[in-house]
Order: structure tokens, then sequence, then C-alpha cells
């Protein structure tokens, strides 16, 4: 199972910001978006947008966030039957994230 956040500088909205993480994933031989892209939000009330994906003996799923100048990208993926077992907790841990612009950068 791989489970990663990552945060980086983005300078647009959330559709553009979902558009640069699926071109990333597909850019790797063999990684397809599938389904429908859905729209998300963390408990704080952070909107993003969340799919899948699959690669080759394994499945994933992607949420994207913007938020203060930066993008929060979840990607999570492993073999069908481990992802499936675990989705309820990383969605859980999804809901944890938040920005508040009162705190300082």
């Amino acid at each position: 199972m791989r489970y990663l956040i990552t945060v980086r500088p983005f300078d647009g909205d959330l559709s553009a910001a979902a558009d640069r993480l699926r071109q990333r994933i597909t850019g790797t031989p063999g990684y397809q978006v599938t389904g429908v892209e859905l729209t998300v939000a963390t408990g704080s009330g952070l909107a993003g947008l969340q799919g899948g994906y699959t690669a080759p003996g394994r499945g994933g799923r992607y949420a994207v966030f913007v938020a203060g100048g930066c993008t929060i990208e979840v990607t999570v993926s492993g073999a069908d039957l481990d992802l499936g077992r675990t989705l309820p907790t990383i969605d859980a841990s999804t809901r944890t994230l938040r920005y508040d612009p009162a705190e300082p950068e």
C-alpha cells in the first residue's frame, strides 16, 4: 500500500489542479484514470475532487484540493484487495485535511 500527500505551490483553480494531477498519473506507462471524478470535501469544508486509476496489478485513488496558493494532492495505490480494505481509513484521514487562512504560512 502506498499513501502519499503532496503539497505544491500552485497558481490556479481546482479544475486545473485536477487536470495536472491526472496528467501526471496517466504519464506513467500503464496507468489509466478510471470512472467518474466526484466532488469531495474535508471535515473543515475544503472542497476537492477525487477519482480512481488503475495500473498493472494495482488500483488507486486520488484527491486534490487547492488552498492558500498550493495544491494538496492525495494518492493511494495498492493491490485491489488491500486497497478495498483500507479505503475507509484513508477517506477518514483525508477528511482531516484543513486550511486556515488565519494561521501563518
